[in-house]
């Protein structure tokens, strides 16, 4: 019984450690993205209908970028969780 009590923890610590990992993966993508455009637009001063692009991107073109790394990073976790649930057999 205890042996199954320490595989049981170190099964449950390697899904955080996946999932976790995944999420650290998808927080530096957006980080790194929202901020390089920025700064680029801020250093062109270039304005699109009067507004300058910086406005543009950060009001516009960062949502879907957020989006698709949200989607991805769903997908991702629910394949390592099946995959964890089919390691457990319970699949």
């Amino acid at each position: 019984m205890a042996e199954q009590t320490e595989i049981g923890r170190e099964l449950v610590r390697g899904l955080v450690r996946a999932q976790l990992a995944a999420a650290h993966r998808r927080r530096g993508a957006a980080a790194l993205r929202s901020t390089a455009d920025p700064v680029r637009a801020a250093v062109q001063d270039f304005r699109i209908l009067g507004v300058p692009l910086a406005w543009w991107v950060l009001g516009a073109a960062v949502y879907p970028v957020v989006y698709l790394l949200a989607r991805l990073h769903r997908r991702q976790a629910e394949r390592i969780e099946r995959d964890f649930t089919d390691l457990l057999g319970r699949g």
